[in-house]
């Protein structure tokens, strides 16, 4: 027996357009086969998402195409253990996986500061740099999503094409059941490329490559290994990277004084540990020196940047 459906419908703005097939034959051991695929058009993504699952990281109105096989004893089995394709583009929409809260975007405007007193390009780059990964406006969006006999459910392609940022990512998502798929544990290896003001700001925390192009990116020189999942998905290596960045930026403020000393015989003086100061008899208050000016506003940075990162 064959059984043949079509669906069209709309969606708000979108359109569906889709068909499937079912031949049954009920002397086979997997008694269903099934056909199906499905055409969607300026769809916005929630309509993916799972009734218990967070709010997709993406708006915009996308384009795609949806493939389904499977076979098995009962229907249902047929669609559980089916091979599937996704692919879905989109352009002028924007990415908002790197959110900041306000309590971050604070501490960015107190970091900027700080970076322009000390008169350190790294600390105000920093400041800079992170705000793009808020709300990310993009030109073109492409993601792939395959899962084959195996079960293996496989992103070929997941790419981001702004006016600053380039992003393309590959990885996997854990096996699980179809409606569980945008909540199951996400590994996703992501490489990144800049332009304009941010590759200017990358380039002064050293985390550029010194010449790959990609698509008129300058390419960084560090994959980033990113978890979670499709609905939330864990950016914290990234604002690892940022911070291991800013923290270099912040060790090496004290060997900017304009005392002539070197960096290490500085910081070593900074350092000298509190109890050794608590020994000596007390002395009249004096105004603080310029270096420990320098060093509480160092520490003062490296405050803010525990409560921007959490690290």
């Amino acid at each position: 027996q064959l059984s043949v459906s079509a669906l069209s419908a709309q969606l708000g703005a979108g359109q569906l357009q889709g068909h499937s097939e079912v031949l049954y034959t009920p002397t086979a051991p997997n008694a269903y086969q099934l056909n199906a695929g499905l055409d969607f058009a300026t769809l916005d993504p929630a309509f993916f998402a799972s009734n218990s699952a967070a709010a997709v990281p993406l708006q915009g109105q996308f384009d795609g195409t949806v493939t389904l096989r499977g076979a098995g004893p009962s229907l249902a089995a047929a669609v559980e253990d089916s091979e599937l394709s996704l692919r879905i583009s989109g352009q002028d929409g924007v990415l908002t996986a790197f959110e900041l809260d306000q309590r971050s975007q604070l501490g960015l405007g107190l970091v900027n500061l700080l970076g322009q007193s000390l008169e350190q390009p790294k600390i105000t780059a920093l400041s800079k740099t992170v705000p793009y990964f808020k709300d990310i406006r993009f030109d073109h969006f492409a993601f792939e999503l395959t899962r084959g006999e195996d079960k293996h459910v496989l992103i070929p392609e997941l790419k981001v094409t702004g006016e600053n940022l380039f992003l393309d990512a590959s990885g996997s998502v854990a096996a699980g059941r179809w409606r569980e798929l945008i909540d199951q544990p996400l590994e996703l290896n992501l490489r990144l490329g800049a332009k304009g003001k941010l590759m200017d700001y990358l380039h002064t925390l050293h985390l550029l490559e010194p010449s790959a192009v990609e698509e008129g990116y300058r390419l960084w020189n560090q994959e980033v290994q990113l978890t979670g999942s499709l609905a939330q998905p864990n950016t914290g290596a990234l604002m690892d990277l940022l911070n291991a960045a800013a923290r270099r930026a912040f060790s090496g403020a004290p060997s900017a004084a304009a005392d002539g000393a070197g960096s290490a015989k500085l910081r070593n003086r900074l350092s000298a540990p509190a109890e050794a100061a608590e020994a000596q008899a007390p002395e009249p208050q004096r105004p603080a020196s310029k270096q420990e000016r320098l060093r509480e506003d160092v520490e003062m940075g490296l405050d803010l940047l525990q409560s921007i990162f959490g690290k």
